[in-house]
């Protein structure tokens, strides 16, 4: 009888599918030949179809075996008789043996809604929207920080600007602040577009801006600050993206592929992170393309320019190197002339001891002299190369590493090292300039307890003619050493700058609501300028900074 009702009732299921699709075949041979990717997509929904069918089929028989077992237990048996010779009628006969289905059948759930569920847990900061996943991100930060020479600035340290002991009395004395402007909001929303694509839209923005109104006195009122923000076609069938917005460039060091979430940083409280680090975070496009482990990609971002030194031009002609900042732009910052996007390309390979990179990129510079009634536009061309690493010892170590040598490349290092200085006739030239990072993150407590060290270097090179250029042995560095020189007599052309660094970061709390983080920093900091009039100047900083950061979604 059992095995009757569920013949029947698995030749049911089959018949109405088999119906089905013998009513579907005239449609079908009437219809275009539909795409490869149409029939992929069929089959797909036939099979999940197919999946919660069977499913439905096992409940159920669940249902009847447990409804079965139930009826099959015994009925409590009679006395026995008490004579020996007759078998007593009422006797109860033997029951049949259980089926192996009498115990409680539990189906698997389906995996799909159970993911879903573990993503949409707000501890994890994902959200299903229909087929659409939200995921927030960021942290709260308080960032302390004491350096032995007045900078006055906030949580990023500004390199080329450490001050030497003249031309005023900034440079003899420390500075002490606390903020907590690296507070950080993040937003990525991932959308599934066909089988194998998607699109990103990814935002991020810190507080570490000030405005006209902000300071330190009251309230503050420091306002947000634009890292990230871009949107991204994903094709994994074609290992490719496109990418559009504000984003790292791919001149950044990488530790996965060409990832745009893929980056590496030195692991720094310093949010200028140290000398010798090399990246922008500016508008661009980007295309990508990978052949397994090996990737290649190209991107053309917004262009500026860091001009150094001095210009001298013959009475009556003046040198323009950038305007001020009109309507959507800062009317506090000088903008530069630019005439071509920077472009930069790279190449990246993931091996199994970890990732290596390499980028070129090509850059255009331009200035202006006006004289009479007219005026001249010259302009020049710079470039360079850089390669990095990030190879994971185990899960006890990463070792990091990162060099950049070039022409006019002074704009992608955390420095801020010129681009380029001044000719005789008020045109431009190229500085030459190396930097690089080198160090390690050890996992002292994997997840918990990390301790990091690295040293970082950056130098540039000279160029100059007879009372102009950068670096001139002429320019006049005695009020450097003259704190009551009035803020004049220092060109103070920087040379080298190199840093020590180390720090550690300790995970004190994790659980599900997040993860709570203090970190130690220090850094010793050597800036060295070009000799001139009066000697060498030179400044060295010792740097001491702590945060303490609740990430709720770690």
């Amino acid at each position: 009888m059992v095995l009757d009702t569920l013949a029947r009732r698995a030749g049911l299921s089959l018949g109405v599918a088999g119906a089905a699709l013998a009513l579907s075949m005239p449609a079908l041979a009437q219809a275009p030949a539909p795409s490869t990717q149409e029939l992929l997509d069929q089959i797909r929904i036939l099979q999940k179809r197919i999946e919660q069918l069977e499913a439905a089929e096992k409940r159920r028989q669940g249902a009847d075996a447990q409804t079965r077992a139930a009826a099959r237990q015994p009925a409590a048996a009679p006395p026995p008789a008490r004579t020996a010779a007759v078998a007593p009628a009422t006797a109860p006969a033997v029951p049949p043996p259980a089926e192996p289905a009498s115990a409680p059948v539990t189906t698997a759930p389906d995996p799909a809604p159970q993911a879903a569920a573990r993503e949409s847990d707000k501890p994890n900061g994902t959200f299903m929207l229909g087929a659409a996943k939200l995921t927030l991100g960021g942290y709260i930060d308080l960032t302390g920080y004491y350096r032995s020479r007045n900078e006055n600035r906030g949580t990023g340290t500004g390199y080329n600007t450490i001050p030497f002991y003249g031309p005023t009395p900034q440079g003899n004395s420390g500075e002490y602040g606390m903020s907590a402007q690296q507070t950080r909001l993040a937003l990525r929303l991932d959308v599934p577009v066909g089988v194998e694509s998607r699109l990103t839209a990814y935002g991020e923005m810190d507080f570490n801006n000030g405005s006209g109104g902000a300071n330190s006195v009251q309230s503050n009122s420091y306002t947000p600050r634009l890292r990230q923000v871009f949107g991204q076609y994903q094709d994994e069938s074609w290992q490719a993206y496109l990418l559009a917005g504000q984003a790292w460039t791919l001149a950044t060091p990488f530790r996965k592929g060409l990832d745009p979430f893929g980056t590496w940083q030195p692991p720094t409280i310093d949010h200028n992170y140290m000398v010798g680090y090399n990246y922008l975070r500016v508008p661009m496009v980007r295309a990508v393309k990978g052949f397994g482990n090996f990737w290649m990609g190209i991107e053309a971002n917004t262009p500026q320019t860091v001009f150094g030194g001095t210009a001298t031009v013959p009475a009556g002609q003046t040198v323009y190197t950038g305007y001020p900042g009109n309507s959507g732009l800062n009317p506090q910052a000088v903008y530069s002339v630019n005439v071509a996007p920077d472009i930069v390309a790279k190449v990246a390979l993931d091996t199994k001891y970890g990732h290596v990179d390499a980028f070129g990129v090509a850059r255009w510079f331009r200035d202006q002299v006006s004289f009479g009634t007219t005026s001249v536009n010259h302009d020049a061309f710079g470039g360079g190369f850089g390669v990095s690493a990030f190879i994971p010892a185990g899960k006890w170590a990463d070792l990091m590493g990162s060099f950049v040598y070039g022409s006019g490349i002074g704009r992608y290092g955390a420095a801020g090292l010129p681009d380029v200085t001044f000719t005789p006739n008020g045109g431009l030239t190229t500085l030459p300039q190396g930097m690089g990072t080198v160090g390690a993150v050890a996992h002292i407590v994997p997840s918990v307890l990390d301790l990091y060290g690295f040293y970082g270097w950056n130098w540039v090179g000279s160029s100059y003619y007879p009372g102009g250029g950068y670096g001139n042995p002429g320019f006049n560095n005695t009020g450097c050493f003259n704190p009551n020189a009035g803020g004049a007599n220092c060109a103070g052309n920087t040379r080298m700058l190199s840093e020590v660094t180390v720090g550690l970061n300790w995970n004190f709390l994790r659980g599900r609501f997040g993860t709570l983080r203090a970190g130690l920093q220090y850094g010793n900091i050597l800036r060295t300028a070009y000799y001139g009039t009066g000697g060498t100047p030179s400044a060295v900083e010792n740097l001491f900074m702590f945060n303490f950061r609740y990430i709720p979604f770690e």
